[in-house]
């Protein structure tokens, strides 16, 4: 049996998805705080409750399910679900302000151990018609939710909330929110979609004086402008940002936009322009000590030293991007910068080497669903086909890849062709061969069994596409 009070926080304990830690109960059981210790114990040793060694608790589903029935009763629910929404909304507020710090990392996993809560906050906020509220719990998990995988559902949340609550919300949330789900346009690569958001964001922010999300919605149009073959054109839009980021003392804005520019710029063959800019934003990063943007920097100059032929020093960079996406778990972004490390060994002659970072690639690819990363791989992997002269094999591969780019309308940059030239074209990749389909493709490319990556991972590849 329980006493009133152990009734009481069972109740409210509810309110929980899935795990939660004792700040979390002290935060929203709050009619129960001072019973929280002795109660969670009680509550434990009548095995109501489940406790792990990182002092995390959590309910058996059915104990739960009864507990909430009893918390409905009560009349206790609304007030519950308030409590339970405003935590979480500060908890991931406080996650976003580390985001571009040292503690990244330590806090997008704690986010990843909060997901369920977090995602039964957002839902009753946007239910509840506290629109933005919920609009700023979402542009607080943005940055994790980018990092950590979780583009699709977090491109869903962004639009239902945007419809229900966009113009009711403060302007400068609103411009963010819109700048947040245009980044995660990006992310897929629909970059038309994307322009739409930044513009709309732009507009509302130039409204406004909004310095910050000003030069990020420039920063972000530049983004996509160049990512379509706009070049040039995406000039105007680096060079606001950089002038308001620099004029109002934004650092990680001035950082992101630097490293923007000067990747495209690399495009352009612009590399006396591109290093000094990619110096400047690494300064800046290593002194905030963000990982992810020291590691978006190392990839660009490991980039820039490809293009100028420096193969020993973009293999040095790459590592380094692909040590710092690994840090923090940014699995999209190992891959992205694996395919290039490949390629920089592959100039070197490291076939074996080149060959297993490469097919890690493509399995994380294929892992995040990442399409345009498949794609990629696959036409690296049969730049390799080629150096052993197996020329059927890389015409298959290259074909592939060239069918998933056409799919997505997302043609191959020119620089990357560029690169990847040095073995298409002596080997006579110039045909097309439809025959394989993504799955098949990427079956076709894992003919090895185990890689073993530059990270330390150990992948097995002969796996069953579903």
């Amino acid at each position: 049996m329980l006493d009133p009070a152990e009734q009481g926080l069972f109740r409210q304990l509810a309110i929980f998805s899935g795990s939660f830690n004792l700040d979390a109960v002290e935060a929203v059981c709050s009619d129960a705080r001072a019973y929280v210790l002795a109660g969670l114990s009680g509550l434990v040793d009548k095995s109501l409750l489940l406790v792990d060694d990182t002092a995390n608790y959590r309910c058996l589903e059915t104990v739960r399910a009864f507990a909430l029935e009893q918390l409905h009763a009560s009349g206790e629910l609304d007030v519950a679900s308030e409590r339970h929404a405003q935590h979480f909304l500060t908890v991931a507020e406080r996650a976003n302000r580390h985001a571009g710090g040292p503690l990244q990392a330590a806090w997008f996993d704690r986010l990843e151990g909060a997901h369920d809560n977090l995602r039964v906050a957002l839902r009753w906020l946007h239910n509840a018609h506290q629109f933005e509220a919920a609009l700023r719990m979402a542009i607080a998990l943005q940055p994790f939710w980018t990092t950590r995988g979780h583009v699709t559902e977090a491109r869903d949340w962004f639009a239902a909330i945007l419809e229900s609550g966009l113009n009711s919300s403060a302007p400068a949330v609103a411009a963010s929110a819109l700048n947040c789900a245009g980044s995660l346009a990006s992310t897929d690569h629909e970059y038309t979609v994307a322009l739409e958001l930044h513009r709309a964001a732009l507009d509302r922010a130039r409204a406004i004086n909004d310095a910050c999300n000003i030069a990020t919605a420039s920063r972000w149009i530049g983004h996509c402008i160049a990512q379509t073959g706009g070049g040039a054109a995406a000039q105007p839009f680096f060079d606001e940002a950089m002038f308001v980021a620099r004029s109002h003392g934004l650092h990680t804005e001035l950082g992101l936009v630097l490293q923007e520019f000067a990747e495209s710029a690399i495009e352009l063959h612009d590399y006396a322009a591109a290093l000094p800019a990619l110096e400047e934003s690494l300064d800046i990063f290593s002194r905030t000590g963000d990982r992810i943007g020291e590691a978006r920097v190392q990839f660009a100059m490991g980039l820039g030293a490809l293009g100028l032929g420096d193969d020993r020093s973009a293999v040095a960079w790459l590592e380094r991007s692909v040590a710092g996406y690994t840090e923090v778990n940014y699995v999209l972004w190992i891959a992205g910068a694996e395919v290039y490390l490949g390629l920089a060994l592959l100039r070197l002659g490291d076939t074996e080497r080149a060959s297993s970072v490469l097919t890690e690639s493509l399995l994380l690819s294929r892992q995040e669903q990442d399409d345009h990363g498949i794609a990629f791989a696959l036409e690296a992997l049969a730049c390799v086909a080629s150096e052993h002269g197996d020329a059927q094999r890389a015409l298959r591969l290259a074909a592939a890849g060239e069918a998933i780019l056409t799919r997505l309308e997302l043609p191959m940059p020119a620089w990357d062709k560029a690169l990847l030239e040095r073995w298409l074209t002596p080997a006579g990749v110039t045909g097309h061969d439809p025959s394989l389909g993504l799955d098949e493709a990427v079956q076709y490319a894992l003919e090895a069994s185990v890689a073993t990556s530059q990270t330390g991972r150990t992948v097995t590849h002969n796996i069953e596409i579903q």
